[in-house]
This record gives C-alpha cells, sequence and structure tokens, in this order.
C-alpha cells in the first residue's frame, strides 16, 4: 500500500512539472495522466462520484434570482424542475418548508410563497410574462455553471397533480400525498401570504383572482348532511348547522394548502342536549368522514391548569402535533365542556374557570408552546359538547322536545366566562328524543339494534328481527329514564341473552335462519332494567307521612 501511494505522488510530481515546462516552451500541457491501472487509486463508491445535491443547486438557483422584478415565472420554474429531479416527488408543502427553513432574505421568501401559489393554483396571478413552459427554459446563471432546464410539461398538468380533487367523493386535500414524517427540529409553517383586508397583496398590490370560487373544490354541506343522517335521527336542524359549519371550515383548509390566507377564523360552536341525543355520535361520524382531517378528542373534565399534575391542554395538543406530523388544520373535540362550568364546590368552580382561560389563546387560533417547540393553532376548529343538565326545559314548550342550553346566554349562566363564551361563534342545540324518533335512531345505520342483528348474521347466519310492539317499549323506556341511545345496548344485552341460545341452535338447522323478537320475550328483562334503575326515593318523615296517603 505505502509502495502504491509512493508512486502515485512521484507520477503526480512528473505530471505537473512536465506541464510548466510545456507552457513554457509554448506548446499546450498533456492532457492526461498516463494511464497506468496499477497507479490508480480504488475506486470511490457511486455516492461521491454523484452530482451535486439538487437542493444545493436549487437553493443556488434561488440565491441568483432577481427578488426586485416582480416575476415569478424563473421561480416558478426552479421550484418545478427540483420537484421533477426527485424520484420520491415531494409535495409542494414540504419543499416550502424546506426553502423557507434556509436563511434566505425576507423578500426571496415571499417571492417563494407566490411562485408556489401560482403552481398549485394557475388563476394565481403571474406578476410578469413568464417564459413558456413548453420550451426549454434557461437561467442566466453562467457563473454558476448550472445546465440548462430541461424540457417541463405543460404547467395545467402539473396543477392537476398537486390541487385537492375536485369531486367530493375523494378525500380531501392532501389525502393522496403522503405527509412528511415529523421530526423534532421541524420549524411551524410561516404564514403562507400577506394578505391585507381587500385580498390584495399588501406589498406588491396585485388582486387575487377568484373566478374560480374554492368551494367547487370543497364538499358540499348537503352531502355531509347525508352522511350524518344515516347514523343520526331526529336532528335536522342541528345537522344542517353543523354541515355548513364543517363545509366552511374545509374552504379554509383549501386555501391554506393553496399557499393563501385563510378567508376567516374557524367556526368554533358548541353542541348542547340532553345525554344520549346524538353529540358524540355527530362528532365521531363526522372524524370519520373527513379522512384528511385529524381530530383531537379532550375530555374537558379531565383538564387541568398550567404547572398542576394531571393533563393540561399545551401537552395534549403537543403529542397530537408530533403523531399527525403538526397540522395545518385540525379540529379540537372538548367532550363534557359542560363540566368547566358551575359546581357546588367553590376549588372546583375556581379551578374550571381558570381551564376556561387557559383555553383563551387556543380559540383565539394563538400558538401552543412546549419544551422550546411552537404548534400553531390558527386553523383549529374548536368543537365542544355537554349536556347542560341543569338548563333542561328552560325554553321547552308543550309543542317542542327537550333542549337545554340554546342561547349563549344560557351557557354563561351555567357557570361560564363571557370572554370564554363569546370565543364559540355557534350554538347547537340537539333536541331529547320522542318515542318516534326514538324508534328511528334504533332502525338507523351503527344502532346497538344494528350491531347486535350483524352479530346474529356474522355469528350464526342467523336474520334476527323485532316487532314493532316491542321496538316501541323499548324506545320508551330509553326516554323513561333519562340516558337517551346509550341505554339501549344494556337494555338489549340483558333482553336478547336467550336469543344467543337459540341461534347457536338454529345454525346447523335446515331452511330459512330467522329469529323474531316479540314483546313478550323481552318484557321481563325490560321490567327488571326498570327496577334496577329506579331512583331511590327519601322516605318521609313519620310525622309528615300522613300528608301524602
Amino acid at each position: 500500500m505505502l509502495t502504491t501511494r509512493l508512486k502515485i505522488i512521484i507520477t503526480n510530481l512528473v505530471f505537473v512539472s512536465s506541464a510548466i515546462i510545456a507552457m513554457d516552451d509554448g506548446a499546450m500541457p498533456p492532457t492526461a495522466v498516463p494511464t497506468d491501472d496499477s497507479l490508480r487509486p480504488p475506486r470511490a463508491s457511486s455516492a461521491s462520484l454523484s452530482a451535486v445535491d439538487p437542493f444545493n443547486k436549487l437553493m443556488q438557483t434561488l440565491n441568483f434570482l432577481s427578488a426586485s422584478n416582480g416575476k415569478i415565472g424563473p421561480w416558478r420554474d426552479a421550484i418545478l424542475t427540483f420537484q421533477k429531479s426527485l424520484t420520491d416527488a415531494p409535495t409542494l408543502e414540504s419543499i416550502r418548508e424546506r426553502i423557507l427553513g434556509q436563511s434566505l432574505p425576507g423578500n426571496r421568501k415571499k417571492m417563494v410563497r407566490l411562485a408556489i401559489a401560482n403552481i398549485v393554483d394557475p388563476s394565481f396571478p403571474d406578476l410578469a410574462i413568464t417564459p413558456t413552459l413548453s420550451s426549454i427554459i434557461t437561467f442566466p446563471v453562467s457563473s454558476l455553471s448550472l445546465p440548462p432546464m430541461p424540457v417541463m410539461p405543460p404547467l395545467s398538468n402539473l396543477a392537476a397533480s398537486v390541487l385537492p380533487p375536485t369531486s367530493f367523493t375523494i378525500m380531501l386535500g392532501s389525502a393522496s400525498r403522503t405527509r412528511p414524517p415529523f421530526r423534532s427540529e421541524r420549524r411551524p409553517l410561516p404564514p403562507p401570504l400577506d394578505l391585507d383586508d381587500n385580498h390584495t397583496l399588501a406589498s406588491l398590490g396585485t388582486v387575487i383572482d377568484h373566478s374560480d370560487p374554492i368551494a367547487k373544490r370543497s364538499i358540499p354541506a348537503p352531502v355531509i348532511i347525508a352522511h350524518l343522517d344515516r347514523f343520526i335521527a331526529g336532528q335536522d336542524e342541528a345537522l344542517r348547522i353543523l354541515s355548513l359549519l364543517t363545509h366552511r371550515f374545509v374552504c379554509n383548509k383549501l386555501l391554506l394548502e393553496s399557499g393563501m390566507a385563510a378567508a376567516s377564523s374557524p367556526p368554533h360552536c358548541i353542541l348542547t342536549g340532553p345525554t344520549g341525543c346524538g353529540k358524540s355520535e355527530s362528532l365521531k361520524q363526522l372524524g370519520l368522514f373527513l379522512r384528511d382531517i385529524p381530530i383531537l378528542h379532550v375530555n374537558a373534565r379531565s383538564l387541568t391548569d398550567e404547572g398542576f399534575k394531571g393533563q393540561n391542554f399545551s401537552e395534549a395538543v403537543a403529542a397530537f402535533c408530533e403523531e399527525h406530523g403538526n397540522p395545518i388544520s385540525a379540529i379540537v373535540a372538548l367532550d363534557e365542556l359542560d363540566k368547566l362550568g358551575s359546581s357546588a364546590d367553590e376549588e372546583s368552580r375556581n379551578f374550571g374557570k381558570a381551564v376556561q382561560r387557559l383555553l383563551l389563546t387556543p380559540l383565539d387560533g394563538g400558538n401552543v408552546s412546549l419544551k422550546g417547540r411552537t404548534y400553531s393553532l390558527k386553523n383549529w376548529w374548536v368543537i365542544g359538547t355537554g349536556a347542560f343538565s341543569k338548563l333542561k326545559g328552560r325554553h321547552d314548550t308543550d309543542d317542542e322536545r327537550t333542549t337545554t342550553a340554546r342561547t349563549h346566554q344560557d351557557i354563561i349562566s351555567a357557570g361560564f366566562e363571557p370572554e370564554f363564551v363569546g370565543r364559540f361563534s355557534t350554538i347547537i342545540p340537539f333536541k331529547g328524543h320522542t318515542i318516534e324518533t326514538m324508534m328511528n335512531v334504533i332502525s338507523r345505520e351503527g344502532s346497538p339494534f344494528k350491531k347486535i342483528q350483524n352479530e346474529f348474521k356474522l355469528f350464526y347466519g342467523v336474520d334476527l328481527a323485532i316487532k314493532d310492539a316491542a321496538l316501541r317499549r323499548l324506545a320508551k323506556i330509553s326516554i323513561d329514564i333519562n340516558l337517551g341511545v346509550r341505554s339501549l345496548t344494556t337494555i338489549l344485552s340483558a333482553a336478547l341473552q336467550p336469543f344467543y341460545s337459540q341461534a347457536m341452535d338454529l345454525m346447523t338447522a335446515e331452511g330459512d335462519k330467522i329469529l323474531t323478537v316479540t314483546l313478550k320475550d323481552i318484557a321481563p328483562a325490560i321490567d327488571q332494567f326498570v327496577k334496577d334503575n329506579k331512583e331511590p326515593t327519601a322516605e318521609l318523615p313519620e310525622s309528615i307521612r300522613h300528608m301524602y296517603m
């Protein structure tokens, strides 16, 4: 090995000396080192011989381009070329984040944002006539010795590959794009564009073209209603309002993904109503429908103030962002929000108000910081749910079903701070069930009875049916004990136990396999359930008992 290295050194010295002598004589220097395989060093790996890192080349180009002439074209083309040069085809969102994470001046960062916005939405205004993408595009970067840019496909095809789907039957937004993995050193995304109140680029005076409304790429509210109506019965008005708010939230999400600013703040709302009327189920089904929007479920009763032992909101947000890659848009479901209100215990009451004050910043779209990391909640939609049982019947009439809180003032009277309640723009009251609506619930997809029917079919191959009289009795008991739909699971589990044995016997029989449930079959189990769940009454004193006999 030592001998080989010595030979290489001597050969290089001879080559340099001959070159100097040849140049002094006016001749050309030798064009190459004499070929001798024994003198060549070991071949380097393919990685060390690879071309210049495409991202470094991109940054060199962006640092060279003019940021003062207002031309977006060269910036856009450089970013497209970088995206096409990589085999993994990174998303524009990840490219923007990586570029803006570098030490670029503010004016150059703005040009990057504008260029990416122009890529995603071709209707976004170009600031000057740009080179056509149908021909070979070159930049005046001869000092960097960069090769000419390759031929690019038409812009419309590129835009179609990154724009969200135009049909609501496909996943929204970036569902078809793989999210970049979460990294602890990841920086928060910068604001997409600097817009003034007139939707104009404040520093450049360019009006955004709204000829193609963003709602064309969003989910129509009637489609959301149709999905929720498959599982929730008797809440038509509540589902209509919730679906409209969802549609607005999704539109803002698509604006942000297009590199533009959100048109409005998230429509925070509170779902109120008696226990078991469909509030939590509505949120569950909404989350299953909006698969591309992550949902953070937080039990408000378990939240603690900062510095106290237990779960605080900042920790919940940090863990959620780490799991879902620090999403720009998300939904926060605050279950049992009413538990933060009035309480007989003064200490608990003060603690609930402290948590309310802690949530003011997230409701305003502020940042949450934990352990040196900052998380932006600017487009996070907060949906609170609560029974507010103490307000039950406050607004009821003989012709209406039971409700609880309907107005902001109702919730304030339940022990909430006006500053907290004012952050929720909409109160959505869910109504208690009647016998008719409860019977409708039992027959809906995903109801407790439908799940048991599915069990009998999949386990034993038996079809389970129920008579209307038995169905009506189940609905009435669910209403009488004030537990709503939740009580159906308990009642049915007790009432249908004997039918499991019959299904196992019927499984091996020939012919039709049908079991029909009648009122006579389930009456004993229902009566026992009512007896077990009867509210205890205090015994009257002997001295006044005769007054009530």
